[in-house]
């Protein structure tokens, strides 16, 4: 199904017609929505016509849409213009023409005879505003009523009717035939000097400034005069495009929930205020926010490529408010802004690829698996015109950006700026984000203005999160409370005041509390931040705790209380203790000692919360010692011998502690990880699981092939070459070469006996051979085994160019490093200046993949032609190299 229309064209100015449409049930082709419009839109023949028009636009204005200028997609001669869900329902943004057409296709709703009116500039370059008009002596009802231009025979509905200014009322309640409704002042602009569009404008002042419009314009200004209710019935509207079940992106802020009331009183605990996406207190300025918006926003003199800034830093430091923020100040001039909902529908983020507005993804912690979704959209949004901005949060940037995100980028070759910010831990101005913290918590001025935050103790460190945390305890005792004199301490005493309002919720939704009612809920949040389930999942989560195992009534009792309490992420439904600063603590100084509850919480999970507990466990370094940390970790692989696929997603995307523990785990005895796959498949050069593929590989040794079959020795030669990759990746460059020298000796006497077979293996493992020789120092043996290399891939490509010229240019770029190496700059540059025209040949047949290995080719061969004296040469070669690295 289409996600886009077709751009109108202004010389078709009868065409426009053709983007009305209308909504009602039934008179729809089937699978269109059957309400296209919303609720609250008058229906036919209720009230008579100037009422309908006034109550469908007070229902427009309810929505809240924002003016928007012409998108950046519409060229000259040709304009986009947005489907009715586009301006309706999201991101509700739309151009006096967006509203124009949406308007009068629901005043065909609500049987109101509509005409449309496009005034060109009143001096060149002047931009054309767009009216709409109704007839107010009559009903329309699929056709124009028998009265109206009863005088004309056969009129024409790309002309109005002769006397129309002179019928046009002045307001509601003049008299007139027709109403002119300038339908712009349903919507409000930030960005603009024009007070008349900063906010919306009544009926009233609609209509009158609508009949102004037209009666000050000369009819030559009238470029485009449309009488939708008299030609409707003789054009066939465009199919309406596909439109989105759910939202992609949720918005930047959500609404602070209420409070769960106790004996009458809605005093609630300090979580919710806290949580970043709640926006209980003002954003404090930060310079990073600023560079960014203006990043985002400025022109890009290299055309249309996706901006993605990665914002990095520690957990409390503030990464998701600033997010937030930015999402939201954004979205206030007319951009699309959100976080990105988790493993978006397909159909559905195509659909987000033909927003005609200016568009910007968040995707909050990237590092937490959500690699896929980022490449998914990436590809989805590579077409876009209009800017398109992805904004990446994350603690550290790690596998997930240098082995996943930036791979695919390279490999698809998609265009891409890419802005690096490290946001530290602590807000440049702490006196100025703890005194506006202590105001919105209700804090007197007293406090706010006679106290600076705590001074930072040795034992810790106030990120940005912590001075706001701070404020509410400040705030909360009226300034009067001993300050905590840790990060430890801060945490327990915030946890300490909402776990007493859970007590207190408890006691008022459940019954009188226990002893032990506190140290269950305290349980019962670790096990919701170690597993972040689901709603309907809470009822498992909770089997975990040993009062809960065989109490289906309390556990489900306590699920609906939490339920109430920690209202779900937006983005995938997940409830836990947020902010993550604070679940991450909670949870590591539960199951730091409780290890049987550990084990019992993983029993109960599922795949995604065996996820999201590697996730948890990896941020327990944060808030724990590192030997706690990994003890933790290795307990949970042993507690859920399943669960090493997930660690293993996780270490592979942000290392942690999860690297260490599963080393170990390969190292046991009775280890079920498939240790041959692994040493096979984890990619060669991995930045985080080169010490586990070493292991895999060491320990996955097939047996001694002397006196075997050819396929057993083919074998032991490939795990042989596999080896001495891993060995070189950790830095043993002896047995390195030791393996790969071994494995060079045996496709050589597999490849006398069977030429044909392991030809191709042994000139791959003689290149290998050959880099190792070079990393022992032996340049002299590493420039004999390429040579060989080069050798035998000459004879290979001319029998099999197709499969064999890509090994043939690599071989040779090694060679004329090896050559240069040893002296030979003029055998050097002969070698580069053939390997580069082998990548000349295979980047046209196959861009995307070889236009990186053409990049470093040109690289080398500028580097040779430098050292032969030709700087001339050495510069072009250098600059296409340049060129061809900015388009990657």
């Amino acid at each position: 199904m289409s996600t886009a229309w077709r751009r109108w064209a202004t010389s078709d100015p009868r065409a426009l017609i053709e983007y009305v449409q209308r909504g009602r049930p039934g008179e729809r082709a089937s699978g269109a929505p059957a309400d296209l419009l919303g609720t609250g839109m008058p229906a036919p023949g209720d009230g008579p016509p100037a009422a309908r028009a006034r109550a469908l636009y007070e229902a427009f204005a309810a929505l809240r849409i924002q003016y928007a200028d012409e998108p950046t997609t519409s060229d000259p001669g040709r304009q986009t213009i947005r489907p009715p869900d586009q301006v309706l329902r999201r991101p509700r943004h739309g151009t006096c023409l967006d509203l124009a057409v949406t308007f009068a296709g629901a005043c065909l709703d609500a049987g109101l005879h509509p005409l449309i009116i496009v005034l060109a500039g009143a001096k060149p370059g002047d931009p054309a505003h767009a009216l709409v008009a109704v007839w107010l002596d009559g009903n329309w009802s699929n056709r124009a009523h028998r009265d109206y231009r009863w005088d004309e025979q056969d009129p024409d509905w790309q002309t109005l009717p002769p006397d129309f200014i002179d019928q046009l009322a002045e307001s509601e309640d003049s008299p007139g035939t027709f109403l002119a409704i300038d339908i712009t002042g349903v919507a409000s602009r930030a960005d603009t000097a024009d007070p008349r569009r900063r906010e919306q404008q009544s009926w009233a002042q609609s209509v009158a400034y609508g009949a102004a419009l037209l009666r000050e314009a000369a009819e030559d200004r009238w470029s485009v005069t449309i009488d939708v209710g008299l030609g409707y019935e003789h054009s066939e509207p465009h199919p309406l495009p596909y439109r989105p079940t759910t939202d992609v992106l949720a918005p930047p802020y959500l609404p602070v929930p209420e409070s769960v009331a106790v004996d009458g009183d809605t005093h609630s605990g300090p979580l919710k205020f806290l949580w970043a996406r709640h926006d209980a207190i003002r954003f404090h300025p930060r310079d990073e926010l600023d560079f960014l918006q203006d990043w985002f926003q400025a022109p890009d003199p290299l055309g249309p490529r996706t901006r993605i800034a990665l914002l990095h830093g520690v957990g409390g430091a503030g990464k998701t408010r600033l997010a937030a923020e930015l999402a939201h100040r954004l979205s206030a001039t007319g951009w699309y802004a959100g976080f990105l909902v988790r493993d978006p529908d397909p159909q559905d983020r195509a659909w987000l690829s033909e927003v005609a507005s200016p568009l910007l993804v968040v995707v909050d912690y990237v590092e937490d698996r959500k690699s896929a979704d980022v490449i998914n959209v990436l590809r989805t949004l590579r077409e876009r015109e209009a800017p398109t901005c992805l904004l990446l949060t994350a603690r550290t940037v790690s596998g997930w950006w240098e082995e996943e995100i930036a791979v695919a980028l390279r490999e698809e070759v998609l265009p891409y700026a890419l802005h690096d910010s490290a946001l530290e831990a602590r807000h440049p101005r702490q006196a100025g984000v703890y005194r506006a913290a202590v105001r919105s918590f209700g804090g007197s001025e007293t406090i706010a203005m006679g106290s600076s935050p705590p001074p930072d103790p040795d034992s810790g460190r106030w990120t940005t999160l912590d001075l706001v945390m701070l404020a509410w305890l400040a705030a909360r005792s009226d300034g009067t409370g001993r300050t905590p004199g840790s990060e430890e301490e801060l945490y327990e005493k915030i946890l300490d005041h909402e776990l007493g309002y859970w007590v207190r919720a408890y006691k008022s939704q459940i019954g009188k509390p226990s002893k032990r009612t506190k140290g269950i809920l305290r349980e019962a949040g670790a096990c919701l931040s170690l597993l972040a389930p689901r709603e309907n999942r809470l009822d498992h989560t909770l089997k975990a705790i040993e009062e809960l195992t065989n109490d289906s009534g309390r556990r489900d009792e306590i699920a609906a209380l939490l339920a109430d309490l920690l209202p779900a992420a937006p983005e995938d439904g997940t409830l836990a203790v947020r902010p993550d600063p604070l679940g991450t603590h909670l949870a590591s100084s539960v199951f730091g000692p409780d290890r049987a509850l550990l084990r019992e919480c993983l029993k109960e999970a599922n795949e995604e919360e065996q996820l999201n507990a590697c996730v948890g466990v990896s941020r327990f370094a944060w808030s724990s010692d590192e030997s706690t940390t990994a003890d933790i970790a290795q307990a949970a692989l042993d507690a859920a011998p399943g669960l090493w696929q997930s660690a293993l997603s996780v270490a592979a995307t942000q290392g942690g502690v999860f690297v260490k523990a599963l080393e170990r785990f390969a190292e046991a005895e009775e280890t079920p990880l498939p240790l041959a796959e692994l040493a096979a498949t984890v990619p060669t050069g991995h930045s985080t699981l080169r010490g586990l593929a070493l292991i895999a590989a060491r320990r996955s040794e097939p047996d001694d092939a002397v006196g075997m079959s050819e396929e057993a020795r083919a074998a032991r030669a490939l795990w042989l070459n596999n080896l001495s990759v891993r060995q070189s990746e950790v830095g043993d460059r002896e047995a390195a070469l030791v393996s790969i020298t071994e494995a060079v000796e045996l496709y050589r006497t597999l490849a006398q006996a069977n030429r044909a077979a392991f030809l191709p293996d042994l000139a791959s493992s003689l290149n290998n051979l050959s880099n190792r020789q070079s990393d022992a120092g032996d340049r002299e043996a590493a420039l004999v085994s390429i040579t060989e290399a080069v050798e035998l891939y000459r004879t290979l490509a001319q029998a099999n160019r197709a499969a064999f010229l890509p090994d043939l240019a690599g071989a040779l770029n090694n060679l004329s490093v090896r050559q240069s190496g040893a002296g030979d700059r003029e055998a050097a540059l002969t070698s580069i200046t053939e390997a580069v025209e082998l990548y000349r040949t295979l980047a046209q047949a196959n861009r995307a993949a070889f236009l990186p290995n053409l990049a470093g080719a040109l690289n080398n061969l500028s580097n040779q032609q430098s050292g032969a004296g030709d700087r001339e040469a050495a510069l072009t070669s250098i600059t296409e190299a340049v060129e061809l690295y900015r388009t990657l």
